[in-house]
């Protein structure tokens, strides 16, 4: 039986990217027990039975308390979050899924963060380090995050796999896009760069005059942003801001908007590259590696220079001859199920 520990996964691509994971194991009628946080709000969760699933406070002591108890109906381990088991395992197989690029980076150079935020993400990154064991295997995406992964951690090359998977969707609605509608799928946090991005906008109206129409799916716990989009709005610029958004309703937004605009600084997959390409979106994005390793971008701009977003999105607003985006990349979801239900025979 495979045990999925998805502590710490509550929100955002993460999310969405288990809720799939777990839809795929119940499809295939998979032997499985899953740790949830506490936090998590899923319908995926009505899908399964309640011998299925335990939920557990986001945080180590509580997460060893139950390692501890776990059945040794256990054959494989699958830690979802970025970090290894919170006590060593030696008899069974042992995969984590990394998917923050942030606990890689030089991020003491980076003024978007505090002095206190940098300790916490170095202290989480030393806490990876010192809980990894050398049987352990890690999942990635991509090949630019496993040689990031494999550098910070001394990770040797059949240590990594890299096995991307997302849900396919098919649009129906292809010929409902409005070009002068934009989205953005991202939360706040600093990396994401929604500050230039709302400059961009505002560079637009003041000097453009034009108002392309921007959609937003920042928490309400991001106050500085929000209060930023609401004094923009009073201006007369048009955001709107969803908030956390289900799936339903962020599809309808992609089958609605002509373009996905993606300024996002750092990323381990970059999910809303590929759900907006799956909608017909065209996608307007950061001139940055971790696109190029998913999708072949509309079109590309300068992440740190308003101006640069700005004068692009002038122009595809008057143009409509962009090349559309494609997706580079295989969904190797069986892959991941087959390599989790063999290794553990």
């Amino acid at each position: 039986m495979l045990l999925l520990d998805s502590i710490y996964i509550h929100e955002s691509g993460g999310k969405a990217l288990l809720e799939y994971f777990i839809e795929k194991l119940i499809d295939q009628r998979k032997d499985f027990f899953i740790l949830f946080d506490k936090r998590l709000t899923s319908s995926c969760i009505h899908q399964l039975s309640p011998n299925q699933y335990h939920f557990v406070t986001a945080s180590e002591k509580s997460r060893k308390k139950v390692y501890k108890s776990v059945s040794n109906q256990i054959t494989t381990i699958f830690c979802f979050a970025n970090v290894p088991p919170p006590i060593p395992i030696l008899k069974i197989p042992v995969f984590i899924y990394f998917q923050n690029v942030l606990l890689l980076s030089h991020f003491f150079d980076d003024n978007h963060y505090s002095i206190g935020r940098k300790f916490i993400l170095l202290a989480k990154r030393s806490y990876i380090h010192w809980k990894n064991k050398p049987a352990y295997h890690w999942i990635v995406q991509s090949e630019r995050v496993k040689q990031e992964l494999s550098n910070c951690f001394s990770l040797i090359k059949n240590q990594v796999y890299v096995l991307p998977f997302f849900r396919e969707e098919v649009s129906v609605h292809q010929n409902a896009h409005q070009t002068d509608k934009f989205i953005y799928v991202a939360d706040g946090v600093p990396q994401k760069n929604h500050t230039i991005l709302l400059k961009a906008w505002e560079y637009l109206y003041d000097t453009y005059h034009l108002m392309p129409e921007l959609h937003l799916t920042i928490p309400t716990r991001f106050t500085e942003l929000n209060a930023a989009v609401e004094l923009l709005k009073v201006k007369g610029i048009k955001i709107i801001n969803h908030g956390v958004i289900n799936k339903a309703d962020l599809n309808l937004l992609y089958e609605q908007c002509g373009y996905l605009i993606f300024p996002s600084m750092r990323e381990s997959f970059g999910l809303p590259l590929i759900e907006a390409v799956q909608a017909g979106c065209g996608v307007l994005a950061a001139d940055l590696p971790y696109v190029y390793a998913v999708i072949q971008p509309s079109a590309v701009f300068n992440p740190t220079d308003a101006i640069s977003i700005a004068a692009l999105v002038a122009q595809v607003t008057t143009k409509s001859d962009l090349v559309p985006a494609n997706i580079l990349i295989q969904n190797r979801v069986q892959e991941l199920i087959s390599l989790f239900f063999t290794s553990g025979n």
